[in-house]
């Protein structure tokens, strides 16, 4: 068995930002004793594409996750629509 990284693209063909978003597989996450954690690429509110780290699904629409802004670590969630993966953040406060 190979280690691959498999990321999941955004197929979209709608938006600016369509095809630049991604997010690996969710068997990346079940490394041999390692984090569970993937990497990606999502939409953050202000409409840039920036790196984020997310873990296991918590639900079906949700992805629990965090990622860097203004110099300072926010957490979050990823949620995926016809735009691709969008970052939202749980504590705005964190960002200012």
């Amino acid at each position: 068995m190979t280690n691959q990284s498999v990321e999941m693209k955004c197929a979209c063909s709608s938006g600016d930002q369509a095809g630049r978003t991604w997010l690996q597989s969710e068997e990346h996450a079940y490394t041999y004793g390692g984090a569970q954690v993937r990497r990606g690429r999502a939409i953050y509110p202000d409409g840039k594409v920036r790196a984020v780290r997310a873990g296991i699904p918590d639900t079906f629409f949700t992805v629990p996750a965090h990622g860097r802004i203004a110099g300072r670590y926010v957490s979050g969630y990823l949620t995926h629509n016809e735009k691709g993966w969008k970052f939202h953040f749980a504590s705005r406060a964190a960002a200012s």
